[in-house]
Formats: C-alpha cells, sequence, structure tokens
C-alpha cells in the first residue's frame, strides 16, 4: 500500500504457543529472536555475518561496552550534567558538519553525532532573522551502560543520534512516500507445518516434551526478516524491531518485566480452557496534537510519544494471518496496561526510549518537511539530505531468524500465536495542530547566545 505525502512504520514479529497434549497442561512458546549491531547495542539482540538473528549473551554486552566506551571518549565539559531544555541549532551543527571536512558520518565527532545528548525533542524554532531552526529538548553528558547503549550519566535514558535524524529528513523529503515496515514472520509452510505437528500432539500426546520442542522448532524452521521502505541496515529499523521484539517476549512471559505491575498476558489469562486465540499487539504513536504559535515560526510536542494496540487474528489453511478487527478483552487489558506504564517502562528498559526517540524525529522531520520550515527560515539542510555528501553507517542486514521453543504450566491450551509489531504516520501528528501563544514566548527565549556553539543550555 502506496501513501502520497505518507510515513509510516509497521514493524512485526511472532511468537508461537502450542499445548503438546489436551492431557498434559504444558504451553510451549516459538518466537523469532531479532538482532542488535556489534558495538552499539539495540534491545539486547545481535546479528551475525550470515543475517542470522539472535540473543545477546552477558559476554556480548560488556565488549560491546568496552569498545564504545573507547570510542566515545570523554563528554564535553559545556555539555556534562543535565538541562531541561537544551538547544541545538540545525544551522550551527550543518556548518561545524562542513568545516570538519568529513563526509562519513562515523568520523564525526561524539557529541556531534548525539546531538549535544538531547533525549527528546519538546519544541522546534524556526528563526527566519537568524536563518535557523533549533531543536529544543531535555538533555545530558553521556556515558555507556552496562547494556551497551549511550545513554544519560544521570537518568540513564538514550540520548538521540544524528543518523537517526538524517534517515528521517530523508525520508520526510523524498516526494514518493511509501510504508516504512519491518517485520519478522514464520513462513506460511511453517505456520502450516506446525499446525500439522500440534493437531498430532492432540491426538497422540509425545512422551517427551523436549523431543517434542525440537520438532516445533524444526517444522517451523528459519523465520524471514522483512524491512521496506527504510534501508534495513539503518540504526531506526533496527530500534523498531527490537521494541517490537521486547514487547511481545514481555507479553507472552519470557522475559521478566523491568517494573512492578506489569504482569505477561499469559499471567492474566485465567481460563484454562481458552482455544486457538491469535492476539495481535503493536506499538503506535501517543502524541497530543501539536502546538503551535499563529506565526508558523514555534511547535511545540506534546504526549507520551508510545502506546500499545491490540486485535484479534485468525490463520487460513496455508498458514497465513489476517486481522478480524475484534478485541480480546484480556488481550486489552495488557495492551492498556502497557500504555499506562511505559513511561515507567521506557526509563527501566532503554530500547522503549529509544523508539519514543525515533518517533519523536520522525515526527520533527515529517514537520520540518510539510512545513517548509528550511524555506521559511532560509536555511539550507542539503547536507543532511545528500547521501554522497554526508554518508551513514550501514550495518549487517537481517535475513533470518530461528524458531526456538521454551515452555510453562499454564492450563489446558490448544494454541497461541501472538504477531504485531510498530507502526506509526508521522504526517498525522504533524498536520494536527492547536494554536498556543505561550509557544511563541518559548521561542522567545531559545535564542542562541552570541558565542555560543551548535548547541546551549
Amino acid at each position: 500500500m502506496l501513501h502520497s505525502k505518507r510515513l509510516r512504520y509497521s514493524c512485526g514479529s511472532v511468537l508461537v504457543l502450542a499445548l503438546l497434549a489436551a492431557a498434559c497442561p504444558l504451553t510451549v512458546y516459538a518466537l523469532g529472536v531479532p538482532f542488535g549491531f556489534g558495538g552499539q547495542a539495540v534491545g539486547g539482540i545481535k546479528i551475525d555475518a550470515n543475517g542470522v538473528l539472535s540473543e545477546m549473551k552477558r559476554g556480548d554486552f560488556e565488549a560491546a561496552r568496552r569498545v564504545l566506551m573507547g570510542k566515545i571518549g570523554e563528554t564535553p565539559e559545556t555539555l556534562q550534567g543535565t538541562s531541561e531544555l537544551r538547544k541545538v541549532s540545525l544551522r550551527k551543527l550543518l556548518e561545524s558538519i562542513e568545516n570538519s571536512g568529513e563526509v562519513d558520518l562515523q568520523r564525526l565527532p561524539h557529541h556531534v553525532r548525539y546531538l549535544a545528548g538531547l533525549q527528546r525533542v519538546k519544541y522546534v524554532f524556526v528563526y527566519p532573522e537568524e536563518n535557523d531552526i533549533v531543536l529544543v529538548g531535555p538533555g545530558e553528558g553521556w556515558t555507556v551502560n552496562e547494556d551497551g547503549s549511550v545513554v544519560g550519566q544521570k537518568n540513564q535514558q538514550p540520548v538521540m543520534h544524528l543518523e537517526d535524524l538524517i534517515v528521517a529528513l530523508r525520508f520526510a523529503h523524498d516526494p514518493e512516500q511509501s510504508v516504512i515496515s519491518c517485520s519478522i514472520d514464520p513462513t506460511n509452510e511453517g505456520m502450516r507445518k506446525f499446525q500439522e505437528l500440534n493437531a498430532g500432539f492432540l491426538a497422540n500426546p509425545p512422551k517427551s516434551h523436549r523431543r517434542a520442542m525440537k520438532q516445533i522448532e524444526q517444522a517451523m524452521g528459519y523465520q524471514t526478516v522483512t524491512v521496506s521502505g527504510i534501508p534495513a541496515d539503518s540504526r531506526i529499523a533496527r530500534v523498531l524491531v527490537a521494541a517490537d521484539y521486547r514487547m511481545k517476549r514481555l507479553a507472552m512471559g519470557f522475559d521478566r518485566p523491568p517494573i512492578k505491575r506489569l504482569p505477561s498476558f499469559l499471567n492474566l489469562l485465567k481460563s484454562p480452557e481458552i482455544q486457538n486465540m491469535m492476539p495481535r499487539w503493536w506499538l503506535e504513536d501517543n502524541y497530543e496534537a501539536i502546538h503551535a504559535d499563529e506565526a508558523g515560526l514555534a511547535f511545540e510536542l506534546r504526549g507520551q510519544g508510545v502506546k500499545a494496540m491490540t486485535e484479534e487474528e485468525v490463520m487460513n489453511d496455508d498458514g497465513s494471518r489476517v486481522g478480524t478487527g475484534e478485541v480480546d478483552p484480556v488481550a486489552k487489558k495488557w495492551a492498556d496496561n502497557m500504555t499506562a506504564r511505559y513511561e515507567a517502562l521506557a526509563r527501566k528498559s532503554p530500547v522503549f526510549a529509544e523508539l519514543r526517540n525515533c518517533m519523536d524525529l520522525t515526527v520533527v522531520a515529517a514537520l520540518i518537511a510539510s512545513e517548509d520550515l528550511p524555506d521559511r527560515a532560509g536555511l539550507d539542510i542539503g547536507l543532511l539530505l545528500d547521501a554522497d555528501a554526508l554518508t551513514l553507517p550501514v550495518y549487517q542486514t537481517p535475513r533470518h531468524v530461528p524458531t526456538i521453543t521454551s515452555q510453562k504450566k499454564l492450563g489446558n491450551f490448544r494454541a497461541i500465536t501472538a504477531s504485531g509489531g510498530v507502526s506509526f504516520d508521522p504526517w498525522k501528528i504533524a498536520k494536527t495542530r492547536q494554536v498556543e501563544a505561550s509557544v511563541a514566548q518559548q521561542r522567545g527565549s531559545a535564542t542562541s547566545p552570541a558565542d555560543a556553539p551548535w548547541y546551549w543550555n
């Protein structure tokens, strides 16, 4: 499906659960394992040279942290500490990049690559008299946490990445906007074989649970990773998949929640006789209307940024899945609880804050493009849009996901599958406005000091 002037995300993965036998209340899970990338971890997942995805182990985390700590060096003294409203001048940032003479983003100073430690974008201000666009939001000096993520020294929240902003801007300025998607899906053939195997288990209960789980893994085989609309080797694509992956593991009880009062979907289920449930969960945008001044020079992003949604799916005979539009009450309860607890979850699990960062930057990019803010400011941002003038990192492309299984006693289920992902339309947010005079006052107090570099507090 193509959308003119539309930029949307959809990202999916699947988890499959099957009862080994009606007489044996044992549930088996099967899922695809996504990825991270070398020295810049996202969500605790990695990808090998063959494009096969797997969980990062403790040794991987430690190695990634050592490598990255050795590269980023010390945070500049002017960026140490915490700022409620850190300002980043796009004009001066572009001048800094141009003056460096570098065409490879990876060779730029780290305070440039991490956008001066910006952790969210709250305001976008346009200054035609200074030929500038300024991004404003909370910021901190940065370090590398134990999982290998670049985070604030005090609040441990991820910092934003210049490469994510550039990817968002390049697609926002593409005249042929298409759906941006990533998915981790079992093949139809794998799902069909799983159905046949599950039916056999119901008729003839297996004597060995371990052997049955191996049979499920072999029947489903490798799952396929698909990325469309954005480069599969981009950082944004990996953040989307990692966030979806972690959401599914929380929902299905594979991971222990890092916060209280976030029980898994399985723990919420009470009836031992639920048949063939196929809940689909996905994460989508959760912003309020953008507050703007009447002149169109000041904009404020409001809202949590992300919410969880759900609906039921059905499986066809060929193994394909389609949505029904109906909502299972237990699945909805889990999704609503995750939405309510998202802020707390993002503080403890950085990948969910990373997802929100990417959404913020994409909304900003859509706003800049849809309002022609560079023309309004008299600012040439061509350097950021030109792939030859400034090249981005290229990461290993994900291709295959091995199916793995686990087990848990949970009543008398036949089969449960859980799919979904991340879907996001920044254009919808960028075009939803509410006039608010106070935003202009914020713009007036954010002007750059004469001696400031491309960032200031």
